[in-house]
């Protein structure tokens, strides 16, 4: 696929992150592509791994094998779409994926009152993406945690091209 369609999203966001918290929360701005297939998930173990895209892709066998590893031992993963809504190439291919990576688990609507909607800011409804869209996020969750978020809002188009100073 196109993993890297908003190479400036993750360091616009994560900017955004350390100026909304004057600099409370301190983020490395820097994001890093890794492999997920090989052992750098490992020696890196990175908080959580970013996808994104707009293309069908498939994961190799080492792919799948790695991130239910990753996820099991308490790894996350946030994957965004890029494309608007459900059924595009990037949301098959990602339900698709997740299905060979965790088998045994099915999605979930992230309900309203989720820390996730609570901790930082108090968010009352789903924002609209960069193709104004107002779809749910979903999750997959391993025992009572979120192991996997998804937003089908293009946030990290939105990312890429309107976050600045004045927000």
């Amino acid at each position: 696929g196109d993993w890297n369609c908003n190479p400036t999203a993750l360091e616009n966001m994560l900017t955004q992150i350390v100026r909304w918290s004057s600099d409370k929360i301190q983020a490395s701005v820097q994001p890093k592509a890794i492999s997920v297939g090989s052992d750098e998930i490992f020696k890196i173990k990175p908080p959580f791994i970013f996808l994104t895209g707009h293309k069908d892709f498939h994961f190799t066998d080492d792919e799948v094998k790695n991130l239910r590893e990753y996820l099991l031992v308490g790894g996350a993963v946030w994957a965004d779409n890029s494309l608007p809504g459900r059924h595009s190439r990037f949301d098959e291919a990602f339900r698709r994926e997740m299905k060979r990576v965790l088998p045994d688990r099915d999605w979930e609507v992230v309900p309203k009152n989720h820390d996730v909607f609570n901790t930082y800011f108090r968010i009352r409804n789903i924002p609209k993406g960069m193709n104004n869209y107002q779809e749910q996020i979903e999750q997959i969750k391993i025992g009572d945690e979120m192991a996997v978020i998804y937003t089908l809002n293009a946030y990290s188009d939105l990312w890429e091209t309107a976050l600045n100073e004045d927000n």
